[in-house]
């Protein structure tokens, strides 16, 4: 028989997190295998692009990506992310493409520039 242990029952005191929107956790060690093959397809620097693009948009709700160690999924050629709602599903997604990041900020409900606009050649 399971039995539900809240927080309080265990004397654990909950406080409220010191920032506002959504969590995005972004695997550190798939950014650093893209940065190292070479490969310019700009998920190598997510974290800061993804912190910039919802800069830019100034309606969006609030983004707080955190780089997080490895996340044991080691996609080639591509980043390993969780959003706060996949976290509740015990669920991650892999980006690859210009299009599996635009995926991700209208999941998180951001929207703004297409993505790598400044990239463009």
């Amino acid at each position: 028989m399971s039995v539900l242990i809240d927080d309080l029952a265990l004397g654990l005191k909950t406080y409220r997190a010191p920032w506002k929107g959504q969590i995005v956790l972004v695997c550190r060690k798939c950014e650093k295998k893209l940065k190292h093959s070479g490969e310019k397809s700009g998920l190598a620097k997510l974290q800061k692009v993804l912190k910039k693009r919802n800069k830019r948009n100034k309606s969006a709700e609030p983004l707080r990506v955190i780089g997080v160690s490895c996340l044991k999924m080691c996609p080639k050629g591509g980043v390993t992310v969780c959003t706060q709602q996949q976290l509740g599903r015990n669920e991650c997604c892999i980006l690859r493409t210009r299009e599996d990041v635009d995926a991700l900020m209208c999941q998180t409900s951001l929207q703004g520039d297409a993505f790598y606009a400044h990239k463009a050649h």
